[in-house]
């Protein structure tokens, strides 16, 4: 077949225009046989000027956790939009920890049978950070006020471990994770003798 009747399709470059900018419908888009110079001046989605899209946001959860911990025990986030998350962070587990304390973060995807057992979200949480907001705008997140047993966890755990964190560290593992709409993330602490003060923290952006 001749080179110049070779056809290219650009429909993998529709499909992310569509989902970067929430379009439908036929695009169009094609190759043009010419050069043109371009100078991006802005990002509607940047920091300050998203709507919603783009907008950034933050959450932190605070817990003072007995130990032995039960088998399982989860704290965590969901989401009911899709969402791109930037950092994890563990902090507590130098003061009180001992040898062999442990954190480990659990991506989950929306039909996991771990957020039914968790129970989902069930409190709006977190904090819009990319431009001054009062504090009665919610953002799209909701954990839960308490630790709750998700014996599912335990299930391929080496297929849904993303992070891990050990007694002595205080650790911010930054991250480029983008998860689909009703999905979540699970901290699981096991933790031996004693009591420890634990933080959990995470930030991105609304896909």
């Amino acid at each position: 077949m001749p080179f110049d009747r070779a056809k290219t399709s650009l429909g993998f470059l529709e499909e992310k225009f569509r989902k970067l900018f929430g379009l439908a419908g036929t695009i169009g888009a094609s190759f043009e046989p010419s050069i043109t110079p371009v100078v991006v001046a802005a990002d509607c989605r940047d920091p300050g000027v998203a709507s919603f899209k783009g907008r950034h946001w933050a959450w932190q959860f605070g817990v003072s956790i007995p130990t032995p911990t039960a088998a399982n025990v989860a704290y965590g986030l969901q989401w009911p939009v899709a969402v791109i998350v930037r950092g994890l962070q563990v902090t507590g587990l130098g003061t009180g920890a001992v040898a062999g304390d442990e954190v480990i973060a659990f991506l989950l995807a929306p039909d996991s049978p771990e957020i039914t057992t968790w129970g989902g979200g069930n409190r709006q949480t977190g904090r819009w950070i990319d431009q001054t907001s009062l504090d009665t705008e919610a953002t799209p997140l909701v954990d839960r006020a308490l630790g709750v047993a998700v014996a599912a966890l335990a299930t391929n755990p080496h297929q849904r471990a993303i992070a891990y964190w050990v007694s002595g560290t205080q650790s911010y593992t930054p991250i480029s994770l983008h998860s689909p709409a009703n999905g979540a993330i699970l901290f699981q602490p096991n933790l031996g003798a004693g009591a420890i003060r634990c933080r959990f923290a995470m930030w991105g952006e609304i896909a």
